[in-house]
């Protein structure tokens, strides 16, 4: 091999490896760019969760009271129970810098994002199967006594008419809040992990 050509040879090797340089650099670019659109959408949508839960907090115990007529230690402990389940959502949002995750490394929100992760399925797997089941239990008999029900055949179709209304509210928030913020910080995560493996 002349010294010409190996002359060239070595040119052609930095100049394929500006241009991979140059390409990974792009990809990172786009992959750093992803995850803040993800981030922002991220934010908004715990956002609207803290505004529905707060409403709910407020509103439904005074439409169980006034509307409906149940008894105030019910209504009470319906209040007490959204606000205790906003509060939670306040303390995760700070704990895991939920507004602030592109603030810190990458290494630090997968951590936060982890964390999020592992408190929210706590939270549907532990905490809210309790409550759905003793409210349900206490909001029916509740209900059949206001409404003055004593017809077996007539509590059975109420059963079934709250509780499907219950499995329709309990769907909604599954697959309206929980399911895409999980999605979405499964999405940032792999972007993460994209990103930390080029470096």
């Amino acid at each position: 091999m002349t010294n010409t050509e190996f002359q060239e040879m070595r040119e052609q090797l930095i100049t394929l490896k500006k241009e991979l340089e140059k390409k990974t650099e792009v990809h990172e670019q786009v992959l750093h760019k992803l995850i803040t659109n993800d981030t922002i959408s991220f934010k908004k949508k715990e956002i609207s969760s803290l505004i529905l839960v707060a409403s709910v907090a407020l509103f439904l115990p005074l439409m169980l009271y006034f509307l409906v007529h149940l008894s105030p230690a019910f209504c009470l402990s319906t209040a007490l129970f959204f606000i205790f389940a906003l509060c939670w959502e306040i303390v995760i949002i700070r704990k895991y810098h939920i507004f602030h995750l592109m603030e810190g490394s990458l290494v630090q929100t997968a951590k936060n994002l982890r964390g999020y992760q592992r408190v929210n399925r706590f939270w549907l797997n532990r905490i809210s199967p309790v409550f759905i089941i003793i409210w349900f239990t206490w909001y029916v008999m509740e209900y059949l006594g206001v409404m003055g029900i004593t017809d077996t055949m007539l509590i059975i179709c109420t059963v079934i008419i709250l509780a499907i209304g219950g499995l329709i509210g309990g769907l909604i928030g599954y697959f309206k809040f929980y399911k895409p913020q999980m999605q979405k910080a499964d999405e940032i995560l792999n972007y993460i992990q994209e990103l930390e493996s080029e470096e």
